[in-house]
């Protein structure tokens, strides 16, 4: 058990290192470049990654702090794991909201693009509200030496009745995503057998497939650590632990590269005197 504390808390502190970096470069690439930001989608995607950035990082590494020590120095833990909770409820609730405006473009509806800012707004004002709760005496957000699960506190009823109703602003979102994914297929394959020609352009069958597949893989874990009654034992809290930290740091990075040539060009440039040389040939050639 020894040597699983010290793995488990090296591997919270290493991964979030390696990984924030990346996302926060694939982020500046979204920001920095007018095609991505002229587009509603990457907007989202863009404010979903800050959230997952901003919240979820210093609460890991500091967890693996926490697992190395075998305790959590002057409760530094403690306080930077409060913000994930709240961070991912916005995060979940903002996920939603992609799923809706791929549902508006692939089903071709119309109505306001300001319906979309009006519920992120609302996500990330409940997301706020949420973390404010956790730092409070009515909601204890903690992580036990040895335990390999961040928790609440159950045995504060308050604290159990945040839990809860938090919780029904991932699945209820979640769940709404579900059908609304559902139903863009049905269309999609729909119009493929009347027309026999893809619903819509490839870029925005791309942000679908995206968007489908990181949601298969995020709600798989979320229903998991809510709804599955396993026992607590290290392989399965470990296991959920490490999904949820991948859900934030790594799905999304990771989907990106593979569904966007352009990013992947931008993320890894080619080698720059090849490119230079290529230009001069060109003009001497001219």
């Amino acid at each position: 058990m020894e040597t699983l504390r010290v793995v488990v808390g090296l591997f919270y502190i290493i991964c979030p290192l390696v990984l924030l970096p990346i996302y926060v470069r694939i982020l500046c690439i979204f920001i920095s470049k007018k095609m991505y930001k002229k587009n509603e989608p990457y907007r989202i995607m863009i404010l979903m990654g800050i959230i997952q950035c901003a919240t979820a990082p210093a609460g890991y590494v500091l967890a693996g702090v926490v697992h190395l020590l075998d305790y959590d120095p002057w409760g530094i833990a403690a306080i930077a794991l409060k913000f994930y909770p709240g961070g991912f409820r916005a995060e979940s609730m903002i996920s939603f909201v992609l799923a809706l405006n791929r549902f508006r473009i692939i089903c071709g509806l119309r109505y306001p693009e300001v319906i979309h800012k009006v519920l992120m707004i609302f996500a990330c004002c409940f997301g706020v509200t949420y973390t404010v709760l956790l730092f409070t005496p009515l909601c204890e957000y903690r992580i036990i030496p040895g335990h390999y699960l961040m928790e609440y506190n159950e045995s504060i009823l308050s604290c159990r009745m945040i839990q809860i109703i938090g919780s029904y602003f991932i699945t209820v979102p979640s769940f709404a995503s579900l059908l609304l994914y559902i139903v863009m297929i049905g269309h999609m394959v729909k119009m493929r057998m009347k027309c026999n020609v893809p619903t819509g352009s490839a870029e925005e069958r791309r942000i679908l497939f995206y968007a489908l597949t990181r949601f298969v893989i995020e709600f798989s874990f979320v229903a998991t650590y809510h709804y599955a009654a396993f026992p607590h034992y290290p392989e399965y809290d470990i296991t959920i632990n490490v999904g949820l930290m991948f859900c934030s740091l790594l799905v999304s990075p990771a989907l990106y590269l593979v569904f966007y040539r352009s990013l992947r060009q931008e993320f890894f440039p080619s080698n720059p005197y090849s490119i230079s040389s290529s230009v001069n040939v060109f003009f001497v050639t001219r």
